[in-house]
């Protein structure tokens, strides 16, 4: 994250962290997590599907599976 002046930029791998997190909690089913990853693979090559959806998984299990 860089800060110019009151306007904040985020590199893409805090963008894709905090969209997993966020994806992972959000989401009933964590099969749409999969879904999710495909959308942001298509608008960006370079974007990490398999760390993405390790991320969004944890989150997900971390939210709703109960010990």
């Amino acid at each position: 994250m860089i800060s110019q002046g009151k306007q904040l930029i985020y590199d893409d791998q805090y963008i894709h962290t905090f969209v997993a997190e966020a994806v992972g909690t959000a989401l009933m089913w964590p099969t749409h997590i999969d879904e999710v990853a495909a959308v942001l693979a298509t608008n960006n090559p370079a974007f990490d599907q398999k760390k993405f959806k390790r991320r969004a998984w944890k989150a997900w299990e971390d939210t709703h599976l109960i010990d």
